[in-house]
């Protein structure tokens, strides 16, 4: 394995693409998404492949080095074709 593998393992970020860090004097923030993977509907099973949209969800992380650490963790929000509606 690559030392990211265990890097990512240490932190809990399997699965996870960092895609942007900002640092401030105070503020670490860590811009972050999910792998895309097929799901399917937990309402009717049907397979879910079309994005209905994304929304960004604030989590508070632990500090590290004296500073607050946010990551914004950009969610999909899938679209079932029988009209449900799924937050993976």
């Amino acid at each position: 394995m690559l030392y990211n593998d265990y890097t990512a393992k240490l932190i809990g970020f399997q699965g996870i693409i960092v895609t942007n860090v900002e640092e401030s004097t105070e503020n670490l923030i860590i811009n972050a998404e999910m792998r895309r993977k097929p799901h399917n509907c937990p309402c009717c099973g049907t397979a879910i492949r079309a994005i209905h949209d994304y929304r960004k969800q604030r989590i508070k992380y632990a500090p590290s080095h004296g500073k607050t650490v946010v990551i914004l963790l950009r969610k999909r929000r899938y679209r079932c074709p029988h009209l449900c509606f799924v937050s993976l």
